[in-house]
Parts: structure tokens; C-alpha cells; sequence
């Protein structure tokens, strides 16, 4: 790489990001970010040194992958640098339609921490708060007849900035309708108590989440299906329901075995499955990562 390019790199990238600073535009954290990138340094010297052969058609590529590059830094740094994007909690607070009697819950949601339970006290759906980086989640809900849909949603784009903590989700449901919880997930922590919910279907999609699921005697069978990319899951279940367990995958780690199951090729089912009142069945795709069955009284 020629000393001009080096140093018409450099002094773009510099000269930007104090403008931009001294406007109040941006952190001046950015700097922190930017540091932890001088490799591109390296890499792009690597390039012009691959591309020199060319002769005047390398330079000009050279230095439009320096150009693009730049910009490329530059809105990272700006975009991932605390209190270079804006943080904050949405306040969560949708009311019960007394007539319903039926709920669909659907969470989509980034990287986060999210906690939820059945505490939401009488005459409201849901409240909490949902916290965020960046553009705030999106809430909607609808309501025809006996059923209603609640849609929480991280927006689009990142949703963490270097050096912050994940955003936090606090989840309350009320316990009176039957639910429908459907949660897609990406790189998060789930924590969900639905001990005091009545949920006739669970579905899960994640990939690289830490859950655990805790559910009660609610009183009627539950379907769930759980996508698992990586990381671990954890089932706590009342030891007076029988659960059923069929693998799509096969499940690499898991403690069904220690736990009571019977197997039966890709079917796992607890002790006296056929015999119990309330009976819960998943199914279970998770090839990375682990799987645990743990009993509640």
C-alpha cells in the first residue's frame, strides 16, 4: 500500500469521526471501537500488495476497497459505540378484553434477556418493560371476538452496542385466557415461569439461546415444538403430567434417561405416559447443545 493511500485512509477516517464528535453527532466512545479495528490496517496492506501486479487497474481497485472500507468503518464504529445509538425501555402495558378467552403471543426478538410469567394483575393482557438499543420494539395487538394477538418484535438491525449489556424483556401475562406462546429467538436468554398460564401450545425457534421453561398443572394437554440451533434448553415440568418427547435430531446431549424416560426410536415418553389426565408433547430438533428434563412437585 502506497504512503498516500495509507495516509488518505487514515486521515479520512480520523478527520470524519472528530467532525462528526465534535458536532455531538456521535460518542466520542466511538474511538474504543475503532481501536479494536486496526487489523484492517494489515489486511488492507495485504490487498494493495496482491493487487500491485496489476499495475493502474489494481490501484484504482485498491482504492475504491480503501473508499468502501472507510464508510464501512466509520458507520460501525458510529452505530456500535455507547451512546452512539439510543437506548432505552418501552413500557408494556396492554389491557384484557373481558370477552377473550383465547390468546396468540408471538416474540420476536434479537439478542435480549427475557423473562416472562403469569403476574399481570386483573383487567390487563400484558404489561412490563421492553428494553432496547436502537429503534424501540414494536407492540401490536389485535382483538376479534373471544381472541386476541399479541406481537412483540425487536426491530430491525442490531439491537446491542459494544460495551452495553443485552437489552432486558419483562414479560406479565395475565392468567386467565388459554395461550398460544409462539417465540422466535436469536442470540438470547429465556427465562419463562408459565406455571400460572393455561398454554395449550409452545413453540420455540432459537439459535444461540440459553432457556429455561418452567411450566404448572394447568389442566389441559400442551403441543410444543423447539427448534434448537445451539446452546441449552431446560423443561421443568409437575411430575403428575406426562410429557412426550419426539426427536427430529438426534439429541446429542440430554438426560431423558436419568430423568425416567422410555425410548422408543426418535420417542421418548415418561413413566405411565398413557395413564395421566394432562399430557404434554414436543418436538424436539436440537443436534448442538443440551436438553434437560427437570421434575417439579
Amino acid at each position: 500500500m502506497s504512503s498516500r493511500v495509507f495516509w488518505g485512509f487514515g486521515l479520512v477516517v480520523a478527520g470524519g469521526l472528530l467532525l462528526a464528535a465534535n458536532l455531538g453527532l456521535v460518542s466520542r466512545a466511538v474511538w474504543g471501537v475503532l481501536w479494536r479495528m486496526w487489523p484492517l490496517v494489515l489486511v488492507l496492506w495485504g490487498v494493495s500488495l496482491l493487487l500491485r501486479p496489476l499495475g493502474r487497474a489494481g490501484a484504482v481497485i485498491t482504492a475504491v476497497i480503501v473508499l468502501l472500507t472507510a464508510a464501512g468503518v466509520i458507520g460501525y464504529a458510529v452505530h456500535l459505540a455507547p451512546g452512539g445509538v439510543q437506548s432505552g425501555e418501552l413500557v408494556l402495558d396492554q389491557p384484557l378484553v373481558p370477552e377473550v378467552e383465547k390468546v396468540s403471543v408471538k416474540i420476536a426478538v434479537g439478542a435480549a434477556a427475557v423473562d416472562l410469567d403469569g403476574t399481570a394483575p386483573e383487567g390487563r393482557l400484558a404489561t412490563g418493560r421492553l428494553g432496547y438499543h436502537g429503534p424501540p420494539p414494536e407492540v401490536d395487538c389485535d382483538v376479534a371476538a373471544d381472541r386476541a394477538e399479541l406481537e412483540l418484535a425487536s426491530a430491525s438491525g442490531p439491537t446491542r452496542a459494544a460495551g452495553l449489556p443485552s437489552p432486558v424483556w419483562v414479560i406479565h401475562l395475565n392468567p386467565a385466557p388459554v395461550y398460544t406462546i409462539d417465540v422466535n429467538a436469536g442470540a438470547c436468554a429465556l427465562d419463562f415461569d408459565l406455571s400460572a398460564l393455561k398454554v395449550e401450545e409452545f413453540h420455540l425457534d432459537a439459535k444461540a439461546c440459553s432457556a429455561e421453561v418452567i411450566f404448572g398443572e394447568q389442566g389441559l394437554d400442551l403441543t410444543g415444538r423447539i427448534d434448537l440451533k445451539a446452546g441449552s434448553l431446560t423443561l421443568r415440568v409437575p411430575r403428575r403430567v406426562g410429557v412426550e418427547i419426539i426427536a427430529v435430531s438426534t439429541l446429542a446431549d440430554n438426560n431423558l434417561e436419568e430423568a425416567g424416560f422410555e425410548r422408543s426410536g426418535s420417542r421418548w415418553v415418561s413413566e405411565g405416559f398413557e395413564d395421566k389426565a394432562n399430557r404434554f408433547t414436543f418436538t424436539l430438533n436440537a443436534v448442538v447443545g443440551s436438553v434437560r428434563v427437570e421434575w417439579t412437585d
